[in-house]
């Protein structure tokens, strides 16, 4: 079984401003959005670089005012799916910036100012960043980029090459869609207690999350319910931790070389994202599930058609007779069973998901695809032990033998080959003891 959604669906009221389309119908996402982020990029560089030249700092207080900026930009950018939080942190008390950076906190503020901060107009006390959208967005992940290239060449190369050049080619797709976000992961993890997690409310970047179980609830009620009853399913006993780790690397394998041969030269090997592993290792659980529970991932219910006014009754006076000459008759029945209609992963749960990491939130594209491994494809993956030959073998035949079928599907091969993509996200999940089963999933962005 392998299936792709592209281009994804997402909630009418999580959805972020979209381009206008181009003459060929497609929304110019990528170059669109490569071409705001280097625009942003080139805006940061001139009060960036203005701070780490000013001789009034030590190099560290340089650092430690860019470490600043960047927590300020990680409470916000995790925080865009939460309403009440990103108005919390989009504001900024100018004094407690100044009690935070109490040498020259202009440098600050003039970095901000670039990340799409603003002086509020009610209150000129305050800096105030957005309206959300792909301007403001490009902003704060450009700066981040900058930030996190000064600080490698901290720790690479030391102090002294902070006076070199900077490069704002690394504001690219690639590095926003890799981007940590202060260590943030995609899904608040299950064993929270209310005792952890209440002091935790406040700070997201503490928390160390963009999805929280809470708005899991309210708007993946399926997904919420299944982490909860089927946990072990989205988080393997160890045991099986090294063959769902030898799986997803042999598919990231498979799929790069499979780029190259298709003649993609530089551009074949994708970049291993942690959001989109996260999403892919997620999904794949989902997918266990719904093999197992169909009915735990129902199709959204179809709203009734509109009643017609003024309607009268028909002339038998009977609309039950209307009902009963449409129902088919029993004697026509068949005895297939019946089959309970579910969701896919790549339908719903997904494009979600993939709506909570910020730069999807600038209207790039993604796309999903799955299979499915049993036992009897690949009876020493499941079975033998993982350092036996016979094991590595069904490894590597396993990854290009389930890329292959992908590449079959002209919608999955369009999704896997193509040039603007940048990276990719791998998850497996095992089912032993179950109908012994694997999903592989994956997340191309």
């Amino acid at each position: 079984m392998a299936q792709v959604r592209e281009p994804c669906w997402r909630p009418p009221s999580e959805r972020a401003p979209m381009a206008d389309a181009e003459p060929s119908g497609e929304p110019p996402a990528a170059s669109g959005a490569a071409a705001q982020l280097r625009t942003a990029a080139e805006a940061a560089l001139p009060p960036i670089r203005a701070l780490l030249e000013d001789q009034g700092l030590l190099p560290q207080q340089a650092l430690g005012i860019l470490s600043f900026v960047a927590d300020v930009l990680n409470r916000i950018l995790v925080s865009l799916v939460e309403p009440e939080a990103l108005a919390k942190f989009s504001r900024l008390k100018l004094a407690a910036l100044r009690k935070k950076v109490t040498h020259k906190p202009k440098h600050a503020e003039a970095v901000l100012m670039v990340a799409g901060f603003s002086v509020s107009g009610s209150d000129p006390e305050h800096l105030e960043w957005g309206p959300e959208g792909p301007a403001a967005l490009a902003a704060a992940l450009a700066v981040q980029a900058v930030i996190g290239q000064v600080q490698e060449l901290a720790q690479t190369k030391g102090v002294r090459a902070l006076t070199g050049p900077l490069d704002p080619n690394c504001a690219s797709l690639k590095a926003v869609l890799c981007a940590s976000l202060g260590g943030a992961r995609l899904l608040e993890p299950r064993n929270q207690t209310a005792a952890q997690a209440a002091p935790k409310q406040a700070n997201a970047v503490e928390a160390g999350w963009l999805v929280r179980r809470a708005w899991l609830r309210e708007n993946l009620p399926q997904l919420a319910t299944a982490l909860e009853e089927l946990p072990s399913l989205f988080e393997p006993a160890a045991i099986f931790a090294g063959r769902e780790r030898a799986a997803r690397a042999a598919v990231f394998k498979a799929v790069t070389e499979a780029r190259a041969a298709h003649g993609l030269g530089d551009s074949a090997r994708l970049a291993h994202s942690p959001m989109l592993a996260d999403l892919a290792q997620l999904a794949a659980g989902a997918e266990l599930v719904r093999l197992r529970k169909p009915e735990m991932f129902k199709p959204p219910a179809p709203a009734p058609p509109p009643a017609e006014p003024d309607v009268e009754p028909a002339a038998n006076g009977s609309s039950s007779a209307i009902v009963a000459a449409a129902a088919p008759d029993c004697d026509d029945e068949d005895d297939r069973p019946v089959v309970v209609p579910s969701v896919g992963a790549e339908e719903i749960i997904v494009p979600a998901l993939a709506n909570c990491v910020p730069a999807f939130r600038m209207g790039l594209k993604h796309a999903a695809m799955n299979d499915i491994l049993r036992l009897g494809e690949a009876p020493a993956f499941f079975t033998m032990d993982e350092r036996e030959k016979a094991f590595q073998n069904s490894v590597a035949m396993l990854g290009g033998r389930i890329v292959s079928a992908w590449l079959a599907k002209p919608a999955l091969a369009e999704a896997l080959l193509r040039p603007e993509a940048c990276v990719l996200g791998v998850g497996c999940s095992l089912d032993i003891g179950n109908d012994d089963k694997a999903i592989i999933f994956a997340v191309v962005g």
